[in-house]
């Protein structure tokens, strides 16, 4: 009779011993799933951040090399900026004047077409072409050259408090040879209009002062 009951205590600690085991495989497995599934979410994060990292090289790439196509347009003496000034101003009346013709064209055509279909154009919002790398290179460059020339004006006329405008015309045309008369003196109409510049006169001659409303902002 104790034989049996040893019997019996021994296979209940043995199934206890094997559930125990179990749970103990079942809990370590888990654990290992867990880890699993930590060691893809790294991986995959991981993944995102090198094709992020990917696509900004390749975007700076880009840039670069747009960089050096400036770098390589970019005027290094006054000749040069002498020539795309005086270009950007040569050409505004004609671009105008195009602008004007192709806008009355536009005028015409419509006025000839059906009315269902002048209908339809006034609702299609307008569409702007994208403008080529040469364009907008040649834009900033104009801007660049311009801004430079003013920029000197100001120094001369912060140098000597007051200054005239032949005396500008001679350093910035005559010495430098930065832009020609005429562009010169479209460059001093823009610094009025943007009101850095304040023109008095002597009763002879016309005589350029910093606008003292400009300077303090």
């Amino acid at each position: 009779m104790f034989g049996l009951f040893s019997a019996a205590q021994r296979i209940e600690e043995m199934d206890k011993s094997v559930a125990d085991s179990f749970a103990k495989v079942r809990q370590d497995t888990q654990t290992l799933y867990q880890w699993v599934q930590y060691l893809y979410q790294q991986n995959q994060q991981m993944h995102e951040q090198n094709t992020a990292l990917r696509r900004l090289c390749d975007e700076q790439k880009l840039s670069v090399n747009e960089l050096k196509v400036i770098f390589s347009h970019v005027p290094r003496t006054p000749e040069q900026i002498k020539a795309i000034i005086d270009a950007h101003y040569s050409l505004e009346p004609v671009i105008s004047r195009l602008k004007h013709v192709e806008q009355k064209l536009e005028i015409l055509e419509l006025k000839k077409q059906p009315r269902t279909i002048v209908q339809e154009v006034q609702v299609q919002a307008p569409q702007e072409e994208e403008s080529s790398l040469k364009e907008r290179l040649m834009k900033k460059l104009v801007r660049n050259s311009k801004e430079y020339i003013k920029n000197l004006v100001l120094s001369l006329v912060h140098k000597y408090g007051k200054i005239g405008a032949l005396q500008l015309r001679e350093i910035i045309v005559e010495e430098q040879g930065l832009c020609s008369k005429s562009s010169f003196y479209r460059i001093l109409e823009e610094m009025e209009d943007e009101q850095k510049l304040q023109e008095i006169s002597d009763g002879k001659h016309t005589i350029y002062v910093a606008n003292t409303h400009h300077a303090e902002h």
